[in-house]
C-alpha cells in the first residue's frame, strides 16, 4: 500500500506514516511525503500506483482546497484525506463541495487516523463525528454528496458533463455493468429517481462537471 503524505510539517508526517505502519491492520504500508502541493503533483506523476493521498488543509504554497480540487480534475478516482486543524461547517462544507474521502482533525488520536484510512480505502467516506455538518444550512444541504464514494463522485460529475454510459465506460475504464451499478448507488444515496434529478441536485449544490476527455490526461500547469 502506497501513501502519500502532503504536509510541509516532516514530523508530522513522519508521525502519520509511523502509526499507519506499525497497525496490523495495514498490510507492507510505504510512505511518501511532499511539503509542497507543487512536489505532491510530480509524485502522483511519478507513481501511478498511490493508493491514498493525506493532503493538509493548509500548505505554503497552495491552499489545500485548491488542491484538492486540481486532483480531483486529474485523477478523480484518487481518493483524498484532507487532514486539517479547522472542522468549522464552512470548511467542511467546501471539502465535501470538491469531493474529498474524508476529513480528519489533526488532534486526533492514532486510533482515528488508521480508521479514516481504513475507511476510505474501503470506498467509503470519513468524517469524524466532531464535525458540525449540521452547523450551517449550507453544509446540511451538501451532506448527502458525503455518502459518496470517490467513484461515484466521479461517476456524478461525468453526468453533469452530459455524459452516457458508454462516455463513462471510456472515461474511467470501468464496465458499462459497473457504470450502471454506480448510478445506481448515486440515485439511491441521493434519493431521487432519475440522472436528472440527481445532475440538477448535484449543481445545485455546487459540483463541478468532469470533462470526460480530460480525466486521464495529464495534470494541467
Amino acid at each position: 500500500m502506497l501513501l502519500l503524505i502532503v504536509d510541509d510539517h516532516l514530523l508530522v508526517a513522519q508521525g502519520m506514516c509511523l502509526v499507519l505502519q506499525a497497525a496490523p491492520e495495514l498490510a507492507d504500508v510505504q510512505c511518501l511525503h511532499a511539503d509542497t502541493c507543487a512536489a505532491a503533483f510530480e509524485l502522483i506523476r511519478q507513481h501511478r500506483d498511490i493508493d491514498l493521498v493525506l493532503l493538509d488543509y493548509l500548505m505554503p504554497d497552495m491552499n489545500g482546497l485548491d488542491a484538492l480540487q486540481r486532483l480531483r480534475h486529474s485523477h478523480p478516482e484518487l481518493p483524498v484525506l484532507m487532514v486539517t486543524g479547522q472542522l468549522d461547517a464552512p470548511a467542511a462544507s467546501r471539502v465535501i463541495e470538491a469531493g474529498a474521502s474524508g476529513f480528519l482533525n489533526k488532534s486526533g488520536a492514532g486510533k482515528d487516523l488508521l480508521l479514516a484510512v481504513q475507511t476510505v480505502l474501503a470506498g467509503d467516506v470519513f468524517w469524524p463525528r466532531s464535525t458540525p455538518l449540521q452547523a450551517s444550512r449550507r453544509a446540511g444541504d451538501c451532506l448527502p454528496f458525503s455518502l459518496l464514494s470517490v467513484r461515484q463522485m466521479a461517476v456524478l460529475r461525468l453526468l453533469i458533463a452530459d455524459a452516457g454510459t458508454s462516455d463513462i465506460h471510456r472515461a474511467l475504464f470501468i464496465s458499462e455493468p459497473t457504470v450502471k451499478y454506480h448510478v445506481r448507488e448515486i440515485l439511491k444515496k441521493l434519493r431521487v429517481a432519475s440522472r436528472s434529478k440527481a445532475v440538477a441536485l448535484a449543481v445545485q449544490a455546487g459540483i463541478r462537471p468532469l470533462d470526460p476527455q480530460g480525466v486521464r490526461g495529464q495534470m494541467p500547469d
